[in-house]
């Protein structure tokens, strides 16, 4: 019998209990229907856990496996985020499972029913998983979470850090370049500093490189600042791709930029001045401005507002790409079913993460293990613009609040999506042939020299 077997047969004649053995030869597996099989057996039941901490871990184990059996080598890697089977969303939906085995316990789970760095890994295996789908708003989120549990976790930080680097072309335009370059600095120093378990060779060559690179060009941004140009709109700044790299207060005396972010289309900026109203009102709400009984109408008629983004969003995919759907019939479903999904035939990583984005929250709901209370905002709206029922008998006021809140984050994200979408469509067209649709892939090496030098001059 085969070494990788042998969990399976185990498991079919008596309920394994799961110990580090079972995590090994699961951690090393190259073979993806050993990941299906070992999925199947979860599934019926035939694996003990001592606690649910430990049985969250193993389902990320199974999610590390069919990640390192789905992109093993470079060509599968690089054209990972337009494969759009079950397999390939698969890790994204087992750590959402176990985050959801954690999220069903009573109190905090982050110190009473798991150990931290069980739930650290969780969310910093999850935001690599991101990566995979070039999902960078959510991918960027997680790593937060996990270096707010486990802030000496370098091996996180250093991802985190990577990530930005990669898509460093689509988001310079949204803060001075002196602050980027010293996040970086900041952020390789600390993950230099607690380096982890997980580093090898080649993380510690690249943070080193990364770190040589910028200290040679350290006098061009020791004493000067380059800004680049502001938007008058002071709401702009919370769709700013930027601000969960850089807190806002560090930001503070700039107008962080969206409108003016040199992509010349109205119906964009229509979609942004939309948001930045609707948000602009929700904080009105959130200060007390309104009166408290028409304080949660208000939200109510927000999350509607917010919620018609996604069909907004489908029109501006149509109309950006000549997709040919008539405008009466056009919502976020049709645009990617439209002609046996024509729309994905565009080999752009940004509309692939709008279509991810958008098959867990509103298409096909294809994560039943996402929070059910945010799972089901397309229910919640259509209770509040259809039926007459009192907002009170619904909802109550704060719960009211955190879907607003989630769906505004859906929203934001989408935005950002967007946008990088199209300076990656301005790439395509900068760097090939008019009429060619090659892929620019976004994980090749990024030089931080070559980036900053080009970037500096430009000024």
């Amino acid at each position: 019998m085969k070494k990788s077997e042998a969990i399976i047969y185990k498991c079919r004649y008596e309920k394994t209990n799961i110990t580090q053995k079972e995590f090994d030869e699961l951690f090393f597996n190259k073979n993806i229907m050993l990941c299906r099989k070992v999925e199947k057996e979860y599934e019926d039941g035939n694996y003990s856990f001592e606690n649910i901490a430990q049985e969250a871990a193993f389902l990320d184990t199974i999610a590390i496996s069919y990640i390192k059996c789905l992109a093993q080598n470079s060509e599968q890697f690089s054209n990972y985020c337009f494969i759009i089977d079950d397999d390939h969303y698969k890790p994204i939906k087992l750590v959402s499972r176990s985050l959801n085995l954690l999220r069903q316990t009573k109190g905090d789970i982050s110190f009473y029913y798991s150990p931290p760095e069980t739930l650290s890994a969780l969310y910093g295996n999850l935001g690599n998983y991101y990566i995979f789908q070039n999902r960078y708003c959510e991918a960027i989120r997680c790593f937060n979470k996990a270096l707010f549990i486990d802030p000496k976790n370098g091996f996180f930080r250093f991802k985190k850090a990577f990530y930005a680097k990669q898509n460093l072309k689509y988001i310079y335009k949204f803060c001075s370049l002196d602050k980027l370059f010293h996040f970086f600095i900041d952020e390789l120093l600390r993950a230099k500093k607690d380096e982890t378990k997980d580093f090898d060779e080649d993380i510690s060559s690249s943070i080193n490189k990364s770190l040589f690179e910028l200290y040679s060009l350290s006098t061009r941004y020791k004493n000067e600042k380059f800004l680049t140009k502001g938007d008058t709109n002071v709401y702009s700044r919370f769709i700013n791709p930027v601000l969960d790299l850089i807190p806002l207060e560090k930001l503070s005396g700039e107008q962080d930029v969206i409108l003016d972010c040199h992509l010349e289309n109205d119906k964009y900026v229509e979609l942004v001045e939309q948001y930045l109203m609707i948000r602009s009102e929700a904080d009105m709400v959130f200060h007390g401005i309104y009166p408290k009984r028409h304080a949660d109408r208000k939200i109510s008629n927000l999350l509607i507002q917010l919620y018609s983004f996604f069909d907004k969003i489908a029109y501006f995919l149509n109309d950006y790409y000549h997709i040919g759907m008539k405008a009466d019939s056009i919502n976020i479903k049709r645009i990617f079913a439209f002609d046996n999904q024509i729309i994905l035939k565009y080999k752009n990583p940004f509309l692939y993460a709008i279509y991810w984005l958008s098959s867990e929250y509103r298409i096909k709901k294809i994560n039943e293990y996402i929070d059910p209370v945010f799972l089901n905002i397309d229910e919640l709206r259509n209770t509040l613009e259809h039926r007459c029922e009192p907002i009170k008998n619904i909802l109550s006021s704060s719960s009211l609040k955190s879907r607003y809140d989630k769906l505004e984050e859906i929203v934001h994200d989408l935005l950002i999506y967007l946008q990088m979408m199209m300076q990656y469509e301005e790439r395509l067209s900068e760097d090939y042939k008019k009429n060619s649709r090659e892929y620019i892939c976004s994980f090749l090496e990024t030089s931080l020299y070559d980036f900053f030098s080009s970037a500096y001059e430009k000024q």
